[in-house]
């Protein structure tokens, strides 16, 4: 939420690694589209913020960016990002998409079960969107 911009490039250069898995599979090489998730590093202290909300949006802005950088702050210690970038790199046949923490693979496994429109609802409330009914 209030990252359309960000979440769209992630989403954009998951597509873009498997379309480019087909491109170069021939050639013997792997791609592969690493999703970390939070990680914690100083991105959330350095964050530019804007401070001209306006009034449409300003408490939901509020509410979404601190539940960001708290999950943010709490987020995986950059050092299980790298040793999972040396595991990786390590192996014969990469992985087209790997998924980093226990807590990121049950939710994109939920996101599997359950229809787009219900799993945006999901994510709505944990930003403080709205409640689910």
């Amino acid at each position: 939420p209030f990252q359309a911009f960000y979440s769209s490039s992630k989403a954009a250069l998951n597509n873009f690694t498997w379309a480019l898995q087909n491109e170069v599979k021939p050639f013997g090489i792997s791609v592969c589209a690493l999703m970390p998730g939070d990680v914690k590093t100083g991105f959330t202290t350095h964050r530019k913020k804007n401070t001209q909300i306006t009034i449409e949006y300003g408490a939901r802005v509020k509410k979404s960016v601190a539940t960001m950088e708290k999950d943010e702050q709490n987020g995986m210690h950059p050092g299980a990002i790298a040793n999972k970038v040396a595991s990786l790199i390590k192996k014969k046949k990469m992985p087209i998409q790997v998924t980093v923490g226990f807590q990121y693979k049950v939710l994109l496994f939920i996101k599997r079960l359950v229809s787009a429109t219900f799993a945006n609802k999901i994510l709505g409330s944990m930003y403080g969107f709205f409640k689910l009914k």
